[in-house]
């Protein structure tokens, strides 16, 4: 709810376009300022109210002139004669109408704070945005230093130790292995000259049983 008295009036006034009383008008001031209007305060507003209201008793500027002299004399408490009483009761039991100059006025005056709103909210967004990526950069600055960094140069070489088996073993084993092969091998190199030689020694038997046997045949011819 506003809390300016003429913006209050302004509002009242677009809200009742066959026009309001004064009397409402004060009444609805009073509720926002929760307060009466003292002298002073209450004759100013009567005088913005005759320039941006209209009242079917006011067609002149003598009659507003005129009007507003009783509303000073009546404001002020003081006894006064009962012309100005009249007068200023008249005018004040005629609705007042909002003029185009202050609708206009209170048109703009909504679109200027409408206009504000906007701007605020949208300045509450931004302050959400920055914040929001403040935290992300936070949060990966602080992810960067606590992981582990990756070696530099020279690297740091760690040996794992496994369950392989002990190196010298294992050689123990293969130089066995080779060794029982190249005895094989020897071996059957070795067995091949007495083939051969045996061999050799059955060829000349034959051939000798084959001399004799032709040499028994020209003995018997």
């Amino acid at each position: 709810m506003e809390s300016n008295i003429y913006i209050k009036a302004l509002d009242i006034g677009m809200k009742n376009p066959n026009g309001i009383k004064y009397q409402k008008v004060v009444e609805a001031i009073a509720d926002v300022i929760n307060e009466n209007l003292n002298t002073q305060a209450e004759y100013n507003f009567i005088e913005w109210l005759v320039d941006n209201f209209h009242n079917s008793e006011l067609k002149s500027d003598n009659l507003k002139i005129k009007f507003l002299g009783n509303a000073r004399a009546v404001l002020s408490e003081q006894e006064v004669a009962k012309t100005y009483h009249q007068g200023y009761d008249n005018v004040m039991n005629h609705p007042w109408l909002l003029k185009g100059k202050a609708i206009k006025q209170y048109l703009d005056y909504l679109e200027l704070k409408e206009s504000r709103e906007q701007a605020a909210k949208a300045n509450r967004r931004a302050m959400y945005s920055i914040a929001i990526a403040l935290l992300s950069l936070a949060f990966s600055i602080l992810f960067s230093v606590l992981s582990p960094k990756p070696p530099m140069p020279p690297y740091d070489v760690r040996v794992l130790e496994t369950n392989q088996p002990n190196n010298t073993e294992s050689k123990l084993v293969i130089d066995s292995i080779v060794n029982d092969r190249v005895n094989k091998e020897e071996e059957s190199i070795k067995k091949v000259p007495t083939k051969v030689n045996t061999t050799i020694d059955s060829m000349k038997l034959d051939s000798n049983k084959i001399i004799n046997q032709k040499k028994h045949e020209k003995k018997s011819n």
